[in-house]
Parts: structure tokens; sequence; C-alpha cells
């Protein structure tokens, strides 16, 4: 007598092995890689302000840094970080970041390296898909609306006032790489409600002293005058000598 034999079922998983019906499963993963890769195709093909205003739909599911870095990888370069000023009391710092791309530079600050670093990708974001980010990035000093003390930033920076003295002084310093400015108190007089504030811009052997009705101003004067006479001799670039460390702008007087 023949032996009957029961044919063997083959779940949905083994058949997937033995190339019958594919899992399920399978066939969603491999959609998504075809949509991202398709997805990834496009932006690079878009310019980068378009491509650069399609990824930032990704925040806050991702950090600027990544979504910036992202966005770049894929067209063959990165972003460049720089840190350009630390100012503050020691335990309580602030940073501030420079972060270039193409032709694109922003700045970020933040009570950390990160924060700072964040702040800046999300500036130079901004600044891609066209949004101004210059008056967060330069704010007058106390952020104050007040008519005097405008007239007293653009005073003394006759037709060329800069926006941010203080960092564009750093950055500055930095291209001719000098140390950094060092802000000094030099003092404070009048009444509480009228108080002049001097503060005294060192750079190396140089000085300039600023005056304001507030500390902050008084610093971004001083910074806009070192600024300035420096902008304005520069083609005398100061050159390191052994002796004397470097040639400046203007000694100090006794």
């Amino acid at each position: 007598m023949e032996e009957m034999h029961q044919p063997q079922q083959v779940g949905p998983n083994m058949m997937a092995g033995v190339g019958g019906v594919p899992n399920h499963s399978n066939n969603v993963n491999r959609r998504n890689r075809v949509r991202v890769t398709l997805h990834a195709m496009m932006l690079e093909k878009l310019p980068l302000h378009e491509a650069a205003r399609l990824e930032m739909k990704a925040l806050p599911s991702k950090t600027p840094v990544s979504v910036l870095q992202e966005l770049l990888s894929r067209r063959g370069t990165i972003p460049k970080y720089e840190l350009v000023q630390i100012e503050g009391a020691i335990h309580e710092p602030t940073f501030r970041y420079r972060v270039t791309v193409a032709d694109v530079v922003a700045m970020g600050t933040g009570r950390s390296k990160k924060e700072a670093k964040h702040a800046a990708a999300k500036a130079v974001l901004d600044k891609l898909i066209g949004v101004n980010t210059e008056s967060a990035e330069s704010p007058l000093p106390n952020s104050l609306p007040d008519s005097q003390n405008l007239q007293e930033l653009q005073s003394y920076g006759e037709e060329k006032v800069v926006n941010n003295p203080i960092g564009a002084l750093q950055e500055m310093c930095m291209s001719r790489h000098w140390p950094p400015p060092k802000y000094t108190m030099e003092g404070e007089e009048g009444l509480p409600h009228e108080r002049q504030f001097t503060i005294v811009c060192s750079i190396l052997k140089y000085r300039e002293v600023g005056q304001g009705k507030s500390k902050k101003v008084a610093k971004r004067h001083a910074a806009h005058k070192m600024w300035q006479a420096l902008h304005d001799m520069n083609n005398q670039t100061p050159t390191v000598d052994e002796d004397e460390n470097y040639v400046g702008v203007r000694e100090i007087k006794n």
C-alpha cells in the first residue's frame, strides 16, 4: 500500500526566504528607503535656499546643527564653526560662535558652546531662507528705543555706524592674528539718574576710550573708536616685532 504524504505547510516567512511572497514589512521598509533616497536626490538638485527651507521643516525634531550638517553634506561640503568671543564672568560666561556657509556668515550666542553653536546654525539657516535676523544678532545696548542713546551711538561713528562694533573688532583681531580686545572699566560719574561711564578698549600697546550713559554704550563706543582707527589705517597693518611684540595703531599715552 502506498504511503500517503501530507503536504508540508509553508509560512509567509519561509516563502519569503525561498522566493515566495515577500514579507509585508519588508515592502514597507523598501518603500521608505526609496522615498528617503528620492527626497535626498531632490534636495541636492534644488538651490541651497530652497533646500534649506524644506530642511527647516524638520525643526524642532532635529537640532539646527544636524539640519545644517545634513543639508550641506549632500552637497559635499560642511559648515565652518569658529568660537570668536567669550564674555562675562568666569562662573557665567557668554559664548559667541560664527558659522560660515559659502558666502553666508551668521553669529550665535549662548551660555554654553553647544547653545551658541546651535544659535549660529539656526541664524545661518534663517539667512539662507531669507529670514532677517540682523536685529536679533546686533541689538542696541539694553535694547532701549531711547532716541538719546541711539543718537549717541550714531554720533561717534559719523556716517559709518557699525551694527556690532564689539563683534567687528573681535573679528578684525582674529583676521590679523592679534589677541582679543580687553575692556576695562575706567570710572563713572554724575548723578544716579545721569551716570556717565568710561570704558577703555586695549589691544596690545594701544587703546581707545569710550563713554556712555550705560556700560554697554560705553563699551560699544570704545570698540567702535578702536575699530575705526584700525580700519582707517588698513594699509599700514601692524607687524610682529620680537622686542615690542607688535607695532599697533596708536601707543598708549602715559
